[in-house]
């Protein structure tokens, strides 16, 4: 009966000394999970303060970014507005150039022109002048064969009636030589 009682109690002290265990270490379990939870927590909510500082940031460099694309695109527009503006006046000047250019060949080729129109007018004017010097050589050399041939005709007409004088002359001379020869 002692020895029952004793195991009974050893029996109960057992159960109490592994009821408090137990208890123990379900405190002690709840603490760590508390504590895990609160760990937990403190992360998450510095992982969330990263987040947050990271989002900030991001967002900051793409505002910065844009920022830098706007005073890109602003810069870039300006210089083509520019190189446009350049652009023109180098067409401009060049549209100019060519009117000059285009007005120096006018003058020239009225200059080769009225130089042509002045040289064909020399020419013909030449071409008259010896045309009528032609003509004049030409009136001269018709006068000089009329000249000669009335000569010629003139020298004929008076070697005729000189022959013809001559002829008279002997024939004379024969009938008086003949009258003499029957006279004899």
């Amino acid at each position: 009966e002692a020895r029952k009682r004793e195991r009974d109690e050893a029996l109960a002290e057992e159960k109490r000394r592994k009821a408090h265990e137990w208890a123990e270490l379900k405190l002690e379990r709840e603490r760590r999970m508390r504590q895990e939870e609160a760990e937990q927590e403190a992360l998450r909510k510095t992982l969330e303060e990263e987040q947050f500082k990271r989002d900030r940031e991001q967002q900051q460099k793409a505002e910065r970014e844009e920022k830098e694309r706007r005073a890109r695109v602003s810069r870039m527009e300006k210089e083509r507005m520019q190189r446009a503006e350049e652009l023109k006046i180098q067409q401009e000047e060049a549209a100019a150039e060519l009117q000059r250019q285009a007005a120096r060949r006018q003058a020239e080729m009225e200059e080769k022109e009225r130089e042509r129109m002045e040289k064909m007018e020399r020419a013909r004017q030449e071409l008259n002048a010896e045309n009528e010097r032609k003509r004049l050589e030409s009136e001269a050399r018709v006068l000089a064969a009329q000249q000669r041939e009335k000569d010629l005709k003139e020298r004929q007409l008076r070697a005729a009636e000189e022959k013809e004088r001559r002829s008279e002359e002997k024939r004379i001379f024969f009938e008086q030589q003949r009258e003499r020869e029957r006279e004899a």
